[in-house]
């Protein structure tokens, strides 16, 4: 009786992760439908003109150094995954079309000297079974990213940068939740939406 017992509990533990997971995956979906493509930048509508302004970003301090390292410690030296989902629009501005894809994601996270941070992405497209690999580097030499905010659980980060006529603002929002790595970026391109991108990543 007992080990049948141990059976369903295993059964009902199994059938309730599932159920987390679906959850999950509705309010990253639901989260993708909100957004609008045409939109404008927060800061764009903040800022007006002053928004294709690119000033040099503050380089960190060493106790910002030493709590982002804290922030990522029980991340960092062990292979991660995880699944991401993309928002994109193409096509003319008058009737642009809005396409979400799920990838599922393996990344590592490595820290270099300076307080510079690699995050390495090896990324599979679900639907079209194709991978291909990204990076995302942050601080360090040459960083671009302006530091907004750094709490105990997230990092928020600005990157603004000229790429011939247009110019390009990353919103990248990381943050930690319970047992995993959320790391939300969103591009705007002259100042309208472009690209949302969301990766779960679990230790």
């Amino acid at each position: 009786m007992h080990s049948g017992n141990h059976r369903a509990d295993i059964m009902i533990g199994s059938d309730m992760a599932k159920f987390i997971s679906a959850i999950m995956l509705m309010a990253v979906s639901l989260s993708a439908t909100a957004i609008e493509c045409n939109q404008q930048s927060p800061n764009y509508i903040k800022e007006g003109d002053a928004y294709f302004d690119i000033p040099q970003a503050d380089p960190l301090s060493s106790q910002q150094q030493a709590e982002i390292s804290r922030l990522f410690s029980a991340f960092q030296g062990r292979r991660l995954k995880g699944n991401g989902t993309v928002t994109e629009c193409f096509g003319p501005e008058k009737s642009p079309r809005m396409v979400v894809t799920q990838e599922d994601i393996s990344a590592e996270i490595q820290k270099l000297s300076g307080g510079k941070l690699v995050i390495g992405f090896e990324v599979s497209n679900r639907k079209k079974k194709v991978s291909h690999n990204e990076t995302l580097k942050l601080f360090g030499d040459k960083n671009q990213y302006q530091l907004i905010e750094l709490t105990n659980n997230e990092l928020k980060l600005r990157s603004r940068l000229r790429i011939r006529k247009h110019m390009d603002e990353e919103l990248v929002d990381i943050s930690i939740k319970n047992n995993s790595l959320v790391i939300d970026v969103t591009r705007f391109v002259n100042g309208y939406f472009a690209v949302h991108n969301i990766r779960t990543l679990y230790r």
